[in-house]
């Protein structure tokens, strides 16, 4: 009997280990089988390192864009206004004006033409009847004057002599110094209406002018550039619009054209009332003024650093409560040429909308300052990427300030100078990283680097 109850319980222990076996089956039989395929070790390796492999074409569809970080010594705390690109009051432009009256004749320029100083813009046929009158007048009086200082000559010898009376020499010096003063006058006028000393000298000799050359002003040689041999030469200015046409009739100091000089522009920004104490502690300050201007065309938007508040308006506006306060642009020029004119380029144009980021505060010191694409958000936790071979590494990351633009990292030993980190893909490279981890994207490479 004993030996049957053995039997017996042998046999039911038996069948609850193979049941349970045949219940678990799924579990022991992976442990048993060994890997068909690397991609499956890949995988593994990958879910352990938080690494993610793009193929060369996946990089190009994301638009990676993949820097060095290096710490910042200081870091300050900005505030973010708009802005726009306007000409410096009273120093860019140059308007020309007609300086007589008359016909358009001839136009020697278009917008977007480069001139130097004495070039010629235009052409104007002399209409005014006051010009001809100063003119003939200005010869009539310099042929009395040769005359008279001809018959003064030729009475010195008599009068010498006694025969000739003195009231006679009297008289003739006498209308000799009208005559002058009025040749003086004359040519005093004809220079005021816009004559050259070399045409008064050419309507004296009896050449009358009957057109007139409007050039760039010569003044305008103070505006020089240096050549190649080191010597200064004359900086040409564009000629940004003309306001005339052929045949036209203009009067005196009537705008010909506007003529353009944009080597150097300023930032109008906009302020709120309550912003106004910053922005002149920062102007007092000299502190740094960031130019972030925006192109669709662009992956990343273009950065101008390191500029400085100049002036601070003192009047409010009326209708959006605001306060302009300017930052000096310098602005870079690009000259093209074709087979018939040179064409200028220019960086910055007025017009062109920008935020500007003024620092206001220390934030902190010795951190790392990225753009907000390169940190993502998962959880509790913040991540960056960092691009280690054919590899991108997701690293958590302590963030201690952020705005629209920026976002501040500490430099705690998470990163390292020098470190190649992605700058505009971290959430889309997140995902890639869930859906490899879910064991439905492709495998990554399992070599150690």
């Amino acid at each position: 009997m004993r030996r049957f109850l053995s039997i017996a319980l042998l046999v039911g222990v038996l069948t609850v280990i193979g049941g349970g076996a045949w219940l678990a089956r799924d579990v022991w039989q992976r442990w048993l089988a060994l890997p068909t395929d690397s991609g499956e070790a890949e995988h593994e390796c990958c879910a352990d390192s938080e690494r993610v492999a793009l193929s060369p074409a996946a990089r190009k569809n994301f638009r990676l864009i993949v820097a060095p970080v290096t710490p910042v010594t200081s870091y300050r705390q900005t505030i973010r206004v708009p802005g726009q690109v306007v000409d410096r009051p009273g120093m860019s432009d140059r308007l020309i004006a007609a300086p007589v009256a008359g016909l358009i004749q001839q136009i020697d320029v278009v917008p977007g033409d480069l001139v130097r100083p004495g070039a010629r813009l235009c052409t104007i046929r002399l209409v005014s009847e006051s010009i001809h009158t100063a003119q003939a007048n200005l010869y009539r009086n310099v042929c009395d004057l040769r005359i008279a200082q001809e018959e003064k000559e030729r009475l010195e010898e008599p009068y010498r002599r006694g025969v000739l009376p003195a009231s006679r020499m009297i008289e003739l010096t006498s209308q000799i110094r009208r005559l002058t003063a009025a040749v003086e006058v004359h040519r005093f006028e004809l220079l005021s209406r816009g004559l050259s000393s070399q045409q008064v000298q050419e309507i004296a000799a009896g050449r009358f002018q009957t057109e007139m050359v409007v050039r760039v002003p010569a003044e305008l040689e103070a505006v020089a550039a240096v050549g190649p041999g080191g010597e200064a030469v004359p900086h040409p200015l564009d000629v940004e619009e003309l306001r005339v046409s052929l045949g036209e009739r203009v009067e005196q100091g009537q705008v010909l054209c506007r003529l353009a000089d944009h080597r150097t522009l300023w930032i109008e920004g906009r302020a709120f009332v309550h912003e106004v104490p910053l922005l002149q502690k920062a102007m007092r300050r000299r502190a740094p003024v960031r130019a972030v201007f925006r192109d669709p065309t662009a992956v990343a938007p273009l950065v101008i650093d390191q500029l400085t508040i100049r002036s601070v308006a003192n009047v409010v506006d009326e209708d959006h409560q605001s306060v302009a306060f300017y930052v000096s642009l310098p602005n870079s020029v690009e000259d093209e040429a074709d087979d018939e004119r040179v064409v200028r380029r220019h960086r910055f144009r007025p017009g062109q909308r920008v935020m500007l980021d003024v620092a206001v505060d220390q934030l902190a010191d010795n951190v790392f300052v990225l753009p907000p694409g390169a940190v993502v958000r998962d959880g509790a936790e913040t991540y960056v990427f960092r691009q280690n071979g054919d590899l991108f590494e997701r690293r958590p990351v302590h963030v201690v300030y952020e705005d629209r633009e920026q976002v501040v990292v500490a430099n705690d030993g998470s990163l390292a100078p020098g470190w190649f980190v992605v700058q505009n893909g971290a959430p889309a490279l997140n995902r890639v990283l869930k859906y490899q981890l879910a064991g439905n994207g492709p495998s990554c490479d399992h070599h150690d680097h």
